[in-house]
């Protein structure tokens, strides 16, 4: 009986070991598995946050295009007053050099309104 006694103490500290082991191997694979749903969620909240920058980014060069066009229209606004004053400085300078001449000539200001 001694002996039977041994083999059953082995056989329970066997299978003792096994079911621990098992149980520290599905206990190993459920954190593995909590694992790599937490990196699935992280890296599919990182595709979601790509996906929104790059809209952002999108939106901004849409706004760029959309200024620098406003800006060149504004350059041709410009360019355009600037030669009307070209013009007008001349307009000018034609209608007073006439009036300023007969002044100097020793003309009448009254003589130059009639």
């Amino acid at each position: 009986m001694g002996t039977r006694n041994i083999l059953d103490v082995k056989t329970i500290v066997a299978v003792g070991s096994l079911v621990a082991l098992v149980s520290l191997a599905v206990w190993s694979v459920g954190i593995g598995l909590t694992s790599i749903r937490s990196l699935q969620d992280q890296v599919n909240d990182l595709i979601t946050q790509r996906s929104s920058l790059q809209t952002q980014v999108t939106r901004l060069q849409n706004q760029v295009a959309s200024i620098k066009a406003q800006l060149a229209n504004k350059q041709k606004e410009i360019e355009t007053l600037e030669m009307l004053v070209v013009v007008y400085r001349g307009d000018i300078a034609n209608l007073i050099e006439p009036s300023y001449l007969y002044t100097q000539s020793g003309g009448n200001h009254g003589d130059l309104m009639q």
